[in-house]
């Protein structure tokens, strides 16, 4: 089951710096996160290739959702 994180309400750059955090810390094969912050969403999108992890993000009517998986 993927590790999840709901990161709503947090400005940059906490969300990015919790989504680094967890995986230094447990690697997990994938990694879900919520974000209503768009530079959230960017930072996470550029973060995720240089920790190894491929980056897929859907917009929702009021969040982003950030998929990180594992290569």
């Amino acid at each position: 089951m993927p590790e999840a994180h709901d990161l709503r309400g947090l400005s940059c750059p906490e969300p990015t710096e919790r989504a680094r955090r967890a995986i230094l810390a447990r690697a997990p094969d994938e990694l879900r996160l919520l974000v209503d912050d768009p530079s959230a969403r960017e930072h996470l999108e550029r973060m995720g290739p240089g920790l190894g992890y491929t980056v897929e993000a859907v917009r929702h009517a009021r969040h982003d959702e950030v998929v990180l998986r594992r290569v």
